[in-house]
């Protein structure tokens, strides 16, 4: 069970990898100041990209600091998602590959209109 990362976890580390993109500091410099590893630092980011290019798993739970909560499509109709920082996103269902990119992207980018950012995708 070693290949199994704990969500909370998962969740925290894209958290601090978004944070040392938006940083502008070198990966030593954030790493002292986040209180982690350089080694760590590089480990969880190779485990971030490879969770977002594997096939999303179910979560239980809606709050907890969780990005999505799960959901059934039924029908081929449009899908709207409004977060919590008033962002709201209608597309159409159907690629769930691009549906995930979309609703990362505009879930970043509620994230930094809600912390005082811009909000662009």
């Amino acid at each position: 069970m070693a290949d199994t990362v704990d969500v909370k976890r998962l969740a925290a580390w894209r958290q601090r990898l978004e944070r040392f993109e938006r940083s502008g500091l070198p990966v030593t410099r954030f790493c002292a100041a986040e209180g982690v590893s350089v080694a760590s630092f590089y480990v969880w980011r190779k485990r971030v990209a490879a969770a977002r290019t594997s096939s999303p798993q179910p979560q239980a739970g809606t709050g907890s600091g969780q990005a999505f909560a799960p959901v059934t499509l039924l029908g081929a109709g449009a899908m709207t998602v409004e977060l919590p920082g008033g962002t709201r996103l209608q597309i159409p269902a159907g690629n769930v590959t691009v549906l995930r990119a979309a609703l990362e992207a505009i879930a970043a980018a509620d994230g930094r209109r809600s912390a005082g950012g811009p909000s662009s995708c």
